[in-house]
């Protein structure tokens, strides 16, 4: 639910979390936590687009004399989505060096490790949208350079994702969510004790307060609003929240960088990795070089990367038309990232020279704008920026470098105040002799690297280095480490779980919690350490919230006799029956025909037509355990409602003990959020659910004492022979006319794999429940539908997907009248062979339904909680079933 505090609101109170921000982290946390069934409540500063005006205005401070740091309205937006708006989509991971206390680095050490946050990184991954968490390189970044000091590591980049776009799905689509924007916070409001939050107050667009109370509370307003409401909360603390160690504010880190030295290498041109590549998935990634852990501990420096970059735009003498471009257009570009070439000379004289250099190559840079505008302004994943091969085989070298928290390095409250009367911030963010040392010993290290294996020279002006640092200032709003983790209370200002020290319920989450910086840009392990924090609180809350729904049905010994499954000559039916058989389970495979048609399976195929009760109940002879799989032609219901009946009647009859019916997720109302098996069921999803759901009263009715029921609803079943959730998207991939689902494929893909599903049957054969038990039957994991298809694509060795392109009503009603002039066609003798049935056959393929667009767009998480109380957890990753898909269908397809 979206509302607007300008508007008359709803009663706020009473959420299991309060999350405030809505940028990256917040939203990440806020959906994970709605899919886990708690209440969340976001409160959002800003409106639901950009007023840049007001958020300057919001964000305004000052800067110490003598810090380099960025005003602190740069890189900094109130709006749904937060910064995620305007971010690049770098996604780095930390290494394991960075959590480790190093005696050479003042207050290093986090009190978790990296295996604590690695856990987490493929989940924040898929969240912003980046690919596999897989931090291998494809090959060095020059040969011969990688050793024991130097390796090539890779930054893999987002679309860049706008986490508001990513995840509005989650928030809007759930009676669990309420989003206020608007909603600035002014004050965290501590019980008289100091020792929990009592209540947030909230400042109304017309200058009123409102108290919001919740069971717990998380600042995820970012690295530099989360410590000024901390300090500015000083009712009850006069030195603020959580500040009583003196850390809050303290420590406060950015990045050092800049754009330094040149490299020029001896190595052939074409070995010299400079641009960006895309991953079978269209994910961008480009190489970096990196100092070892071995190299940081020998030098005592911290962490630091580096990667080839252009030469500066301003300086024409670089005569090159691309670069006079850029130039000339960086008032196109955001302020942030363009401030060099707005505040350079921007004289007349220099204006001429960069218009000449266009002048003598306009060829050049056309063939560029052809090319780099659609990946840039075109295309759903967006080239990151613009990277540009040496003919002189030269390259600038960037550099990214870990900086030392220290406690002079500070973000302050200042006299002034804002227009709601909260005082605002003052920056003085310091540089260390060991940030400097980091950076040069680096440069060392990498020239005589360079020399060693003789690929090339480094060129730097050490008396430089310093002056050109400081003017790059502290990086990109990075901001870091103001709100420190730590084991002990005396030393940070959150605990390991990211709890504020002394305040039970207010917890922190985002880069101000991180003791160090490391050498990665900090959204990825931000996002990360919400999600973890997500979990945490989700733990918390769960002995309240889960107790009354997981009351798992008692099992009791399993029957003798033969299992029938029915539908047996079917994707499920089959797949269940073999699985059951190989496991040594006595199966009967029951369908019209069976006899004939399954002659050739390790199961006894008996005649089975569940519409005809005297075949039902001859199959059912010597029979204990009943799995109904049969559910008929599409769009024909009575085998789910009259065939379901007559087998119920049959199986009462012959005595079967247990009887297995196979439901779906289209049984429940909802549609977005965590559903599991007590969620609606009043509002099934078209003709399909609502018989299903007829079918599971016929099923609830039959069962007794005698005849146990157990009511499976299962997800997408998909593998091998799956026609609906494989070899269809397979055969759309395979046309190369397939498309990225782009925004509209942010749905969740909730599958089960074939062979899970029925190993999840084995168990209950052999461990049958008492009475009537429902089980959600999910996957080990769910990726959403644009992953999904990019992992399909990959694994099929095709080309990236095609940008997205809309599919509007007019295309949807096409749709329809191509199929049913298909349909009509298909009576007419050799028709399939002309172009104009091949072409209504391929725009009815290639154009996704209207029920499908609503699937991928659809937030829903089936929870299997009950399922892997029962004894059974999902095996098969997604990636292990599309790999298993794929060779299948490379052995030919057997049956």
């Amino acid at each position: 639910m979206l509302l607007d505090a300008k508007d008359k609101l709803p009663d706020l109170d009473g959420a299991d979390v309060c999350i405030v921000g809505a940028g990256a982290v917040g939203l990440s946390m806020a959906a994970d936590l709605v899919r886990r069934g708690l209440r969340v409540l976001l409160l959002e500063a800003g409106g639901e687009t950009l007023d840049e005006e007001a958020s300057k205005a919001a964000y305004a401070g000052e800067v110490a004399e003598g810090s380099a740091h960025w005003p602190p309205d740069t890189y900094r937006v109130r709006t749904l989505g937060g910064t995620s708006t305007l971010w690049g989509g770098r996604t780095i991971p930390f290494d394991p060096i960075d959590f480790e206390r190093r005696p050479w680095v003042p207050h290093s050490g986090w009190p978790i490790s990296y295996e604590d946050v690695a856990a987490y990184y493929p989940a924040a991954m898929a969240a912003a949208e980046a690919g596999p968490f897989d931090r291998r390189p494809p090959g060095p970044l020059v040969p011969g350079l990688d050793g024991e000091w130097l390796e090539t590591t890779i930054e893999r980049f987002s679309r860049p994702t706008n986490f508001w776009w990513r995840f509005h799905g989650d928030m809007t689509g759930s009676s669990r969510a309420k989003v206020v924007i608007n909603a600035p916070l002014s004050a965290v409001r501590l019980t008289s004790d100091g020792a929990a939050v009592d209540h947030l107050e909230v400042r109304m667009p017309d200058g009123a307060r409102r108290q919001v109370r919740a069971k717990t509370y998380v600042l995820a307003a970012g690295g530099l609003e989360s410590v000024r409401l901390l300090l500015a909360s000083n009712d009850v603390r006069p030195e603020g929240v959580g500040a009583a160690s003196g850390w809050v504010g303290r420590g406060y880190m950015c990045h050092m960088s800049a754009t330094f030295g040149e490299i020029e290498f001896a190595a052939p041109p074409e070995t010299i990795a400079w641009g960006y590549e895309q991953d079978p998935g269209g994910v961008y990634m480009r190489r970096r070089i990196a100092l070892t852990p071995k190299a940081q501990r020998e030098l005592e420096v911290m962490n630091f990367t580096a990667r080839l970059h252009i030469h500066e735009a301003k300086d024409p003498a670089h005569k090159d038309p691309i670069l006079s471009f850029i130039f000339l257009a960086a008032y196109l570009v955001k302020y942030e990232y363009s401030r060099e070439n707005r505040e350079a000379d921007r004289s007349l004289a220099m204006m001429t020279r960069h218009l000449a250099n266009i002048a003598k190559d306009p060829l050049r840079l056309a063939r560029f704008l052809a090319d780099w505008g659609p990946k840039r302004y075109l295309s759903d994943r967006r080239i990151p920026s613009i990277a540009l091969s040496s003919k002189l085989n030269r390259y600038p070298l960037e550099f990214h470098a870990e900086q030392a928290p220290n406690p002079d390095s500070r973000i302050l409250l200042s006299e002034a105040r804002d227009t709601f009367g909260m005082p605002r911030l003052k920056i003085d963010w310091r540089a260390t002799d060991l940030d400097f040392k980091t950076i040069r010993e680096s440069y060392r290290l990498l020239g005589r690297e360079l020399e060693r294996a003789d690929v090339g020279r480094l060129t730097f002006d050490d008396a430089q280095l310093e002056s050109v640092t400081l003017k790059a200032g502290a990086y990109g709003g990075h901001h870091i480490g103001g709100l420190r983790m730590s084991a002990s209370p005396r030393d940070g200002v959150v605990d390991a779980d990211c709890k504020v020290h002394g305040v039970a319920n207010l917890f922190i989450a985002g880069s101000a919690v991180f003791p160090t910086s490391s050498q990665a840009n900090p959204t990825l392990t931000a996002v990360a350490m919400g999600l973890r924090l997500s979990d945490h609180l989700a733990r918390l809350n769960a002995p309240v919230r889960r107790a009354a729904a997981l009351v798992m049905p008692a099992a009791r010994a399993a029957p003798d006799g033969a299992v029938l499954v029915t539908g047996a000559t079917g994707f499920v039916g089959k797949s269940v029956a073999r699985r059951l058989a190989a496991s040594g389970i006595a199966v009967r495979g029951g369908a019209r025909g069976a006899p004939e048609r399954l002659k050739a399976q390790p199961f006894e195929g008996v005649e089975c037509d569940v519409l005809d009760s005297v075949s039902t109940r001859a199959s059912l002879d010597g029979v204990s355990t009943v799995v109904h799989c049969a559910i008929g032609p599409a769009g024909d219901s009575r085998v789910t409602l009259e065939g379901t009946r007559t087998l119920l009647e049959a199986a009462k009859a012959a005595g079967v003990a247990h009887f297995i019916f196979f439901s779906s997720m289209a049984v429940y109302s909802d549609t977005a959020g965590v559903i599991d098996e007590d969620s609606p069921t009043d509002a099934p999803q078209g003709d399909y659910g609502r018989a299903k759901r007829a079918a599971e009263d016929l099923c609830r009715a039959a069962a007794s004492e005698e005849m146990a029921v157990t009511i499976l609803r299962p997800t997408l079943i998909y593998g091998p022979r799956s026609a609906q959730w494989s070899d269809l998207y397979i055969e759309r991939l395979e046309t190369r006319r397939w498309r990225a689902l782009g925004h509209g494929g942010d749905g969740l893909c909730n599958l089960i794999y074939i062979d899970d599903l029925a190993d999840f049957v084995g168990l209950l054969v052999r461990k049958p429940p008492q009475g009537i038990a429902v089980f959600n039957v999910n996957g080990a994991d769910i990726p959403d539908w644009n992953s999904y298809l990019e992992r399909l694509n990959a694994a099929l060795g095709l080309p990236p997907l095609p940008t997205p392109r809309g599919v509007g009503r007019g295309t949807l009603l096409a749709r329809k009248a191509a199929r049913a002039a298909l349909a009509v066609l298909r009576r007419v003798p050799l028709i399939d062979r002309s172009p104009p049935y091949q072409w209504l056959r391929d725009f009815g393929l290639l154009t996704p339904s209207g029920d499908e667009l609503a699937r991928f767009r659809a937030h829903a998480t089936l929870k299997i909680d009950r399922m892997i109380a029962y004894g059974y957890v999902p095996a098969t990753t997604v990636d292990d079933g599309v790999s298993a898909i794929v060779r299948w269908r490379q052995n030919g397809r057997p049956d």
